[in-house]
């Protein structure tokens, strides 16, 4: 008898949750939601975003809270303008990749260092993990963090035998972002940038050699009708952020912000389930086995990563991939990255000394001559010492590399003695190994100059056509009223006449270093 009193009442309490959970749905003020998703044309868009925003919300809220969703793309937006948006207030709900937003602030790119994360399993961890520095750094733009979903991974396909990573050495890798680019070019390949829409045709006229895209987004798109090999190790992801603006969030009642924030987890959850579905997709449809659902099925070599390869990414990561990215962040920010991806993964990040030493530091500003240096060049890719009794050196962005007389006269092995110079001569010029490092200076000693005449005068040659085209392009789209191929239909001159004021500033600019340099010459003749 108690079983079936205590049956009853379990019953008792189910029915009356069950009556409840409905007005307390019912009871949610009616809110319309404003969403810019990801890129429309891929499976995170269309098979997850938009059921989302526009069935589950409205059917968990049982039909207080409708949506109207666009892909950003679909909006005339790249994807890097989306926080931005946001945090002017001019977007309330939007999708964009994380590595798209680095402008904005390096540390977006952090989740999305290429050769970092080589496995589903990671990547996920990571991406969680990451989540507590994302949502502080979108709080300084006023924007916040709902959840972070993905792409399948990014692999190498090439129309040429890969054996393995080795083998890109040499070849011509279509790449999108610095980070990838960055990757290709420390296994001895050369990054080149192109539309997703261009790689195919370019793999088959040979213009590239391979290209990195998602397993299985590179089969839909064909690229295993004209690659022969895949590599089988990610080498990047695409993580997507979804976010919200603060102030508009905050407007909203809090039973619908638990709603949305509640819901969110599903969908983070579906989008990375499916990302781990995709991945293995793509690759038994390129290899064509009978496991493939989705895609195409293909003929590919599908190369599996070697001991070695896995060996020298490594390598690669922590000595070149790591290190270029700390240097473009902050302090605070290769901290954050140290105590979520970094202890994730295993890897820290350092910040680097400045070349020079401690007391090297960055110059100020172009051909200024910082206090307590005798530099002849310096400028935002210079370091320069502040020592006063040692010689000061330069280095270029290039790798190159040059030293003057410092201020107490000490010489270098670039450099004549004080004697050979015969001490400084007003208006004399004192040249580097490229043109770019000559300057008129009144301490620098007296050597030959390397600049070509010809090789000068041939820039003001080449660029004077190119101006007068500009115009001539400019002019036609004026005539023709042409007008760009978005929602915003904005009227083609007016890019085209920024791109025409540029070139012809350019020239401007051209035509007053070679005056300078005019002058520079006859100086040094003179002495």
């Amino acid at each position: 008898m108690k079983v079936s009193s205590s049956a009853a009442l379990s019953a008792a309490f189910a029915a009356l949750a069950l009556s409840v959970a409905p007005v307390q749905a019912q009871d949610l003020p009616k809110t319309q939601l404003k969403v810019v998703g990801s890129i429309s044309s891929l499976a995170p868009y269309k098979d997850f975003e938009v059921p989302f925003w526009t069935k589950t919300l409205n059917e968990k809220s049982k039909g207080a809270i409708t949506a109207e969703i666009k892909g950003f793309n679909e909006m005339g937006l790249k994807g890097p303008e989306v926080l931005r948006l946001m945090s002017s207030g001019a977007l309330e709900i939007g999708a964009t990749v994380l590595a798209y937003l680095a402008s904005d602030d390096p540390t977006n790119e952090a989740i999305d260092i290429a050769g970092l994360l080589t496995d589903f399993d990671t990547a996920r961890k990571a991406t969680d993990a990451s989540k507590a520095m994302y949502t502080k750094l979108f709080q300084k733009f006023g924007v916040k963090l709902l959840g972070v979903g993905t792409y399948p991974a990014q692999v190498f396909y090439c129309n040429a035998e890969i054996k393995g990573l080795a083998d890109i050495k040499g070849k011509k890798v279509r790449a999108a972002g610095r980070s990838q680019s960055e990757l290709v070019q420390a296994l001895g390949g050369t990054p080149v940038t192109m539309a997703f829409g261009e790689v195919v045709p370019a793999l088959q006229n040979k213009t590239v050699d391979c290209g990195i895209t998602g397993t299985l987004s590179g089969n839909l798109a064909k690229w295993n009708e004209v690659s022969t090999h895949l590599v089988a190790l990610p080498v990047s992801w695409g993580q997507i952020a979804y976010a919200v603006n603060m102030k508009s969030f905050a407007k909203l009642d809090k039973r619908v912000q638990s709603l949305i924030e509640t819901e969110v987890k599903g969908l983070e959850k579906a989008i990375w389930d499916a990302a781990s579905y995709h991945t293995e997709q793509g690759y038994a449809c390129n290899a064509g086995s009978d496991e493939c659902k989705i895609g195409t099925k293909g003929k590919l070599k599908v190369t599996q990563p070697s001991a070695a390869d896995m060996a020298m990414l490594k390598k690669i990561v922590t000595e070149t991939m790591i290190p270029k990215w700390a240097a473009r962040c902050s302090a605070d920010c290769v901290a954050d990255f140290n105590q979520t991806i970094g202890k994730t993964v295993g890897v820290v990040a350092r910040k680097a000394r400045p070349e020079g030493g401690a007391g090297a530091r960055r110059c100020s500003a172009p051909w200024r001559r910082p206090t307590g240096s005798g530099c002849a060049r310096s400028g935002p890719a210079a370091r320069c010492c502040s020592r006063r009794r040692s010689p000061c050196r330069w280095t270029s962005s290039r790798g190159r590399s040059s030293r003057c007389l410092s201020v107490a006269g000490a010489s270098s092995p670039n450099t004549p003695s004080p004697s050979a110079a015969r001490g400084p001569s007003p208006s004399r010029c004192c040249a580097g190994p490229t043109c770019g490092s000559m300057r008129c200076t009144s301490s620098c000693p007296r050597r030959p100059a390397r600049c070509s005449t010809s090789s000068r005068w041939s820039r003001w040659g080449c660029s004077s056509p190119t101006s007068r085209a500009s115009w001539d392009v400019l002019a036609t789209s004026w005539s023709l009223s042409a007008k760009s191929n978005s929602a915003l239909k904005v009227p083609i001159w007016i890019p085209q006449s920024l791109w025409v004021a540029g070139l012809v500033l350019f020239l401007v600019t051209l035509l007053l270093l070679l005056t300078r340099w005019a002058c520079c010459s006859r100086a040094t003749g003179a002495a």
